[in-house]
């Protein structure tokens, strides 16, 4: 059994350093690497939430940084993207984990294991108090949001995602999320 604290100090010394590793009710588990479509997302969706915002607003997002979400025995869990509202911008950049609860939670369903543990992380996420979790699927080319107060809404296609009040300025179709980057393929 191993607590959060242990976790992230031995968490280097794991296969791959541990990038794909979490800590569950105490145990380590290894999740498998994700695809190139898992990439994808986090690079377009983390691309069109830096456009939006400016230096003044309070949100801001962090990239596969561990989120504590039960103690006792410990759970860290490791979204693709955590945009917090709260706390010092730069407190993650060094941390394996952090204790503070973000406003929003991003992840991307792109393996089996992923995919088979998400109603768990979700459930996690909103009992530490995160309002909002957006669940990417890649293979659906999907985007559900899932409220602690409110009925999940999916979104594809044309679709228009975005949260006015967290992210006031960010807006993206829903299948752009999933394309190639255009960056990527060498277009500008």
């Amino acid at each position: 059994m191993m607590t959060a604290a242990q976790f992230a100090e031995q968490r280097h010394e794991l296969p791959d350093g541990g990038r794909w590793t979490e800590l569950v009710a105490g145990e380590t588990k290894t999740l498998h690497p994700p695809d190139d479509k898992h990439g994808d997302v986090v690079l377009n969706l983390s691309k069109a939430i830096a456009s939006s915002l400016s230096p003044t607003d309070p949100a801001y997002a962090s990239f596969e940084l561990g989120v504590l979400t039960v103690r006792n025995p410990d759970t860290v869990r490791f979204p693709a993207m955590s945009v917090f509202t709260s706390g010092d911008r730069f407190a993650g950049i060094d941390a394996v984990y952090v204790s503070n609860v973000p406003a929003l939670v991003v992840e991307v369903v792109s393996t089996n294991d992923r995919r088979t543990s998400i109603a768990e992380r979700v459930y996690e996420y909103h009992r530490i108090g995160v309002d909002k979790v957006w669940v990417a699927d890649p293979h659906s080319q999907a985007m559900t949001v899932l409220r602690r107060d409110s009925s999940p809404v999916t979104f594809s296609g044309d679709e228009r995602l975005s949260d006015f009040v967290l992210l006031p300025r960010f807006e993206i179709r829903t299948r752009d999320l999933f394309a190639v980057p255009a960056w990527w393929q060498g277009k500008k």
